[in-house]
């Protein structure tokens, strides 16, 4: 069989299978009637819907306390290297001022010797 006439058979099929769909008795069922169990039924589905709200909620405040933990820690030593940061430079501008001092003493002390 060519592949041309295999086409052809496969249009013809499904031409003839949508008029045949379209022949067929269609089966109607009537609108059920309210019960308890109907009643019940979409009582535990919104039961259900309210858990699962809750189960996802919890593991979202989970995640976000996580993450906010985590920025805590990470703005705490931020804090801490700015405040050592700050010793630091405070130590070095004093040593600044202590070589200056040291170097106005040699100055006034060598001054000093020059007019004895």
């Amino acid at each position: 069989m060519k592949p041309w006439n295999f086409i052809c058979a496969a249009v013809e099929f499904s031409k003839w299978h949508a008029e045949f769909c379209q022949n067929l008795p269609q089966k109607t069922v009537g609108p059920r009637d309210q019960c308890k169990w109907t009643f019940e039924n979409c009582w535990f589905y919104g039961l259900f819907l309210q858990i699962g709200r809750m189960v996802v909620r919890h593991f979202q405040e989970q995640q976000q306390k996580e993450v906010k933990a985590e920025k805590e820690d990470a703005l705490k030593l931020k804090r801490i290297a700015s405040n050592l940061a700050k010793c630091v430079k405070e130590f070095w501008t004093n040593i600044e001022k202590v070589k200056i001092l040291a170097i106005l003493l040699f100055l006034l002390l060598d001054h000093i010797t020059v007019l004895l």
